[in-house]
């Protein structure tokens, strides 16, 4: 909604002693066009009980918001706070004829103000762990950029306004509100090793510990994954070289055969 109220004031209303309140403040709607007309909302008068052309009228034009927050947010939505004057001078031209200048005057589009109001995103990263408890604490680290200012945040399991337990069917959830939509968000998590497991760690289905969110209306969501395989495994290779003496190795068949043996001592000298 627009409120228009008008005032009669000494001097800039902002700085005015006194203001008059001339008539009820007028509340309309804003339409899906988004421009809302105050139309004829004044009468101006000169005669024997009256004469407007003596100082300055003024009308306040502002929007009518919620109750917001120490940013001028409510709902995902930055609400325009300001309050725009627009001072009316009344004229007689002397042939019983007023006109009414307004400063300032109205734009090309024949709009006197605009407000803009700001529709905010979200992003939800998520943490799971499979095949192992979660920890008591894990850390995940977030940073986005908006205008020149950089953002640095620190997302904990421990932090009052996540949610779940880090398992599949209830994984960790933080979400980061009140993002200009279009912000990319990027999350780095350093996993968690344990010992006796193998670990990998994804970020929506790709291998790695980073990611990246861009803020929408209805919140991007992400998920980092860590799967957990007991038992630590290693691999081990091997080359062999056949040489064959003034022969040809391509004419007879050589084999070289591979044993893979556990001895308590060197095989050479083991009992077993």
């Amino acid at each position: 909604q627009i409120k228009l109220t008008q005032v009669k004031a000494e001097n800039s209303p902002d700085q005015a002693t006194e203001r008059i309140v001339l008539a009820a403040p007028i509340t309309k709607d804003v339409p899906a066009s988004g421009i809302v007309d105050f139309t004829n909302v004044a009468t101006f008068q000169k005669n024997e009980n009256r004469d407007d052309t003596q100082g300055e009228f003024w009308f306040l034009i502002e929007e009518v918001v919620p109750e917001l927050d120490e940013n001028n947010i409510k709902d995902g939505v930055k609400y325009d706070v300001s309050k725009k004057w627009i001072k009316v001078t009344v004229t007689d031209d002397g042939a019983g004829n007023l006109t009414a200048v307004k400063d300032p005057t109205a734009d090309d589009e024949d709009l006197d103000v605009t407000f803009t109001n700001e529709q905010l995103g979200s992003v939800k990263v998520k943490k799971i762990f499979d095949g192992h408890a979660a920890p008591a604490t894990f850390e995940i680290k977030a940073e986005y950029t908006i205008g020149d200012e950089k953002t640095e945040l620190t997302l904990k399991t421990t932090d009052a306004n996540v949610s779940g337990s880090g398992k599949a069917d209830d994984p960790y959830i933080w979400e980061i509100k009140d993002l200009p939509i279009g912000t990319t968000v990027k999350f780095t998590e350093s996993g968690m090793r344990v010992a006796g497991y193998e670990v990998t760690s994804k970020f929506e289905g790709e291998a790695g510990t980073t990611g990246e969110l861009v803020a929408a209306k209805e919140a991007a969501e992400g998920t980092f994954v860590n799967t957990y395989v007991y038992g630590a495994t290693g691999k081990v290779s091997f080359k062999a070289k056949k040489i064959f003496t003034n022969g040809d190795l391509s004419a007879p068949t050589f084999q070289i055969k591979l044993t893979q043996v556990k001895a308590e001592n060197s095989p050479d000298q083991a009992t077993e």
